[in-house]
Parts: C-alpha cells; structure tokens; sequence
C-alpha cells in the first residue's frame, strides 16, 4: 500500500513513449552538416576578401585602363566585398538561428532551410563557370574554389538527413 498522500505510480512507458522526445541520429547529423556548411561560407566569405585584390588588379591589368580608374575600380570593389561581407555575416547567422531551430524538431525551420539549400544548391550550379577561374589564380582561389565544391555537398547531406524516415518522425512529433 503506497503512502499516505501518494497515488499510484504510473504505469511505464511504452517503448514509442520513451523514444517520442529523442532526437534522432539523422537531425543530429543534419545538424552537423548544415553549421559546416555556415562555418565553410564564412572561410569563403574571407576567402573572397583576401583574394579580392588579386582579381581585381589582374582584371584591370587586363584591361588596360589608366591607373587612375584601376584604383578607383579597386576602391569600388573593396567597398562592394565589405557589403557583400556584412550581408554574408547576417545570413549566416540567419541559417545558423534556424539550424539550431531545426535541430529543436521546428518543422517551419526545416521548410525554410529546404528553401534555402535548394537555392544555394542552384546558386552553385549556375556559378560553375567561375569555379575554374578560382584555381587558376592559386592561393585563397583555390581554398575558395574548394570550399565552392564542399558546400553544395554538405546543403546535399544536411537536405537528405533531414527527410529520413526518423526525422519525419521526430519533426511530426514536435
């Protein structure tokens, strides 16, 4: 007989009620690859930076304008590249905001990150005529045209991760 003030205990839970709150493997790993895919868009975002300079005087050498208007081309695009940085910076957080939702089992935040990984996915297709060009001028070029290769397939993984059958589960559940 239980205690005076107790009732009885509740009966155990079934197997499905104990996994019920668990996160699976596959959002953990979805997780996983959608923050390296922030992290790898930040190096690209240096990347791009450091070898802003580089392209730039390299293409008004090409061009063969007068000093003059190489240095105000080269003023432009540094202030273009600080934009382009700032702008990057707040996306990033954006996506990182919305992976740690995602990874909470926010089914919004798993639409929203399909959205945004299949724009990215076609962002880097029709950008594949400048991945060679990445190479060719070495250094940060390579680095970027590598981090341009290694994106699309981490977006690739974190996409397919997040529709098994167990991530269905887990966000249908939330």
């Amino acid at each position: 007989m239980p205690p005076a003030g107790f009732g009885m205990a509740p009966p155990p839970l079934s197997d499905p009620e104990q996994r019920a709150g668990q996160r699976p493997a596959s959002v953990n790993t979805a997780f996983f690859l959608w923050m390296g895919n922030a992290v790898l868009g930040i190096l690209a975002t240096v990347a791009m930076i450091v070898l802003l300079d580089t392209v730039v005087a390299r293409e008004v050498a090409a061009s063969g304008v007068s000093a003059e208007l190489g240095e105000s081309v080269t003023s432009l695009a540094r202030s273009a590249a600080m934009v382009a940085a700032t702008i990057s910076a707040i996306l990033a957080g954006l996506m990182i905001l919305f992976v740690f939702k995602m990874r909470a089992g926010r089914n919004w935040a798993r639409i929203l990150l399909t959205v945004l990984g299949a724009l990215s996915i076609l962002g880097t297709l029709s950008d594949l005529g400048s991945l060679a060009a990445n190479f060719e001028v070495g250094g940060p070029g390579i680095l970027l045209g590598l981090l341009a290769i290694a994106q699309p397939l981490l977006v690739i993984g974190g996409l397919v991760m997040m529709y098994l059958a167990d991530s269905n589960r887990y966000f249908r559940q939330s």
